[in-house]
């Protein structure tokens, strides 16, 4: 989706919002692949960092879809926003999933969830 027409549906603030988390994620998720693909073990102050980063990620997430599902934004644009609120669900669930799997750790899940954020982060 175009990133002119998500300002036009959600407006500035929470456009400019959304994309500095995107980048924020981008960050993390680069930081944690890294330390997945070498095997290199996640320490707990790590693993706090990535929790604090995710809920303030997941509070401007989860606030655009509010807006999003209570039709707060821009008239029109209906099928835009049906494919904006998908994608934006999706990588709330994934952040739940983040949240969830790194404390305590499942290795295992952690991995799934940071990879499919990354894919969605990627169509940003």
């Amino acid at each position: 989706m175009d990133r002119k027409l998500i300002e036009k549906i959600i407006g500035k603030k929470n456009y400019v919002d959304l994309n500095d988390e995107i980048y924020i994620l981008r960050e993390m998720t680069s930081i944690m692949r890294e330390k997945i693909v070498f095997k290199i073990e996640f320490i707990k102050d790590f693993l706090d960092g990535i929790n604090q980063k995710t809920l303030k990620s997941k509070a401007v997430v989860d606030g655009i879809i509010d807006g999003l599902e209570n039709d707060k934004f821009t008239l029109g644009y209906t099928n835009s926003k049906i494919y904006l609120l998908k994608y934006l669900k999706d990588i709330q669930f994934n952040l739940d999933g983040i949240i969830k799997t790194s404390n305590p750790l499942n290795y295992d899940e952690l991995i799934m969830y940071t990879n499919s954020l990354i894919d969605l982060i990627l169509l940003f």
